[in-house]
Parts: structure tokens; C-alpha cells; sequence
């Protein structure tokens, strides 16, 4: 298992730092072998959670997704008929999908 594990911050390979009882699953943190970071286990599990991901910029802007999110299709639409009169968003994917097919290599 430990052959498809990879650091998030790096995509390098990980090596265990202790194991227990010679089971296959290390017991221990992990550190990666190109940029040395280390991941600790919690409650049996690797914490592979980098701390530039919790910043409060991106505790913000996911806050804003959030709130955003449930009105997407409705004010989107809305903002597309408001520039584009005659929009219609089932026209729109099948153009996008006669282009798509055009392109697909015979």
C-alpha cells in the first residue's frame, strides 16, 4: 500500500518512520523522501493535511464557495440571459458537444 502513498506537497515518495509488530501498514509518521516533510498518523490514519491549506485566505474564499454554491445555476443563468438574450442553456450544450464529437480523432 505504502507504493501508491505520495506527499501531497510534493508528489515524492514516502518512507515510514517507525513500524510496529512487522505489520504491513506502518505504524508511525511519514516522511517524504524529496522534500523531507513529515505526516504524522492520527487516531491510525496519515494526516496528510498541509498547513498552507487551512490559511485564512482559503478558510475565506471556501466560506464564499459555500455561501455561493446552492445559487450558482440560478444567478449563472440569470447573468447569461442578462448579456445574451436569446441564451438557452440546452442550445449551449449541444453546440459544445457537435464541437467535442468534431474533434474526437476516427
Amino acid at each position: 500500500m505504502l507504493a501508491f502513498l505520495r506527499c501531497p506537497a510534493c508528489g515524492g515518495k514516502l518512507e515510514p518512520l517507525g513500524r510496529e509488530g512487522g505489520r504491513e501498514f506502518p505504524l508511525g509518521p511519514f516522511r517524504c523522501l524529496s522534500c523531507a516533510h513529515t505526516f504524522p498518523l492520527r487516531h491510525g490514519l496519515p494526516d496528510f493535511r498541509l498547513r498552507e491549506c487551512f490559511a485564512p485566505s482559503n478558510r475565506l474564499f471556501r466560506a464564499l464557495y459555500d455561501l455561493y454554491a446552492p445559487l450558482y445555476d440560478r444567478l449563472e443563468n440569470a447573468l447569461a440571459k442578462l448579456m445574451w438574450p436569446d441564451f438557452s442553456e440546452v442550445e449551449l450544450r449541444e453546440e459544445i458537444a457537435a464541437c467535442l464529437e468534431r474533434l474526437r480523432p476516427e
